[in-house]
């Protein structure tokens, strides 16, 4: 009985973990520069003007963006537009988007199914 008992618990704790809410993140631009990205240790070339990652797990993640941009004297490359950790919350999705000169912007809400 006792086996039993303790199967059922642990079926149960085995649930609830696995039931625990992803999150998800676009990355997206709003100019015509391709970004390069750094997420969690991976590196995209983002070719297209964004990129979805779904079923992420909740919590702080690091977030490096590269932009490719016109400098002063004339020559183009990657500058740095954004450097520093996200936090990433269960059943939300975070879009974060870099604007046509380098700003940031995001925006949070809920997941719909």
């Amino acid at each position: 009985m006792n086996r039993l008992i303790m199967l059922f618990v642990v079926t149960l704790f085995s649930i609830n973990v696995l039931a625990q809410p992803k999150a998800d993140l676009t990355i997206s631009t709003t100019g015509n520069s391709n970004l390069k990205i750094k997420f969690n240790g991976k590196r995209i070339n983002l070719k297209d003007r964004s990129a979805t990652f779904e079923n992420i797990n909740p919590g702080n993640y690091p977030l490096v963006i590269f932009q490719w941009q016109r400098k002063a004297n004339g020559s183009n490359d990657y500058v740095e537009v954004y450097n520093n950790n996200i936090t990433l919350t269960g059943g939300k999705h975070l879009e974060v988007c870099i604007l046509r000169f380098g700003t940031m912007a995001w925006n949070e809400g809920p997941i719909y199914a």
